[in-house]
């Protein structure tokens, strides 16, 4: 293997919601890309800080052009503010860097890091699935992720430190008997 997307699974991953807004930067004021990216980095740029966590993902779940209507592609409008809505994953730094450094020592080039969640709803969920509204739950052996999509879109996306061998540990433990027989 000489390149590889790398998924990330840990129980402290969590998502932010954050807002930012710049103003448009052509004098016709027509919205362009060089704009969407501004508005989102102004987005990270307000998120409370994060401390041993970095983000790995941000999906711009809506913008607005003036405070005008929720939109979900904002290029090419006319206007003089856009703000947007971002969701950001953000997942323990140490986890990211031990993974980076596995990585590297395996000698991969990793083309992306992707969290799992948000992996598994390409081969678990169709467009429509996303599109009317879905919960993606995944019950793990030592973690459960779920993902909720929505229009299409990411709109959460969760990492739960608790998976079937905890619930087996616990039958077998409330019954009195062997993890095999749990």
């Amino acid at each position: 293997i000489e390149h590889a997307t790398i998924s990330l699974s840990e129980p402290r991953m969590t998502t932010y919601l954050s807002r930012g807004t710049v103003s448009v930067s052509r004098a016709d004021g027509e919205v362009t890309r060089e704009d969407v990216s501004r508005a989102i980095e102004a987005s990270e740029t307000a998120l409370p800080r994060l401390g041993n966590r970095e983000v790995v993902h941000s999906f711009p779940l809506f913008f607005s052009v003036d405070r005008d209507t929720r939109i979900r592609e904002p290029v090419g409008l006319i206007g003089a503010k856009l703000e947007v809505e971002t969701l950001f994953v953000a997942a323990f730094t140490p986890h990211v860097k031990n993974i980076f450094k596995a990585i590297d020592n395996a000698g991969v080039d990793m083309d992306d890091l992707v969290a799992a969640p948000y992996a598994t709803s390409y081969h678990a969920l169709s467009k429509k699935q996303k599109e009317i509204g879905t919960l993606l739950l995944n019950i793990g052996s030592q973690v459960t992720t779920l993902a909720v999509f929505e229009e299409g879109m990411l709109i959460a996306l969760e990492v739960i430190p608790y998976g079937s061998g905890h619930i087996t540990y616990d039958i077998g433990l409330g019954f009195q008997i062997d993890q095999i027989s749990a």
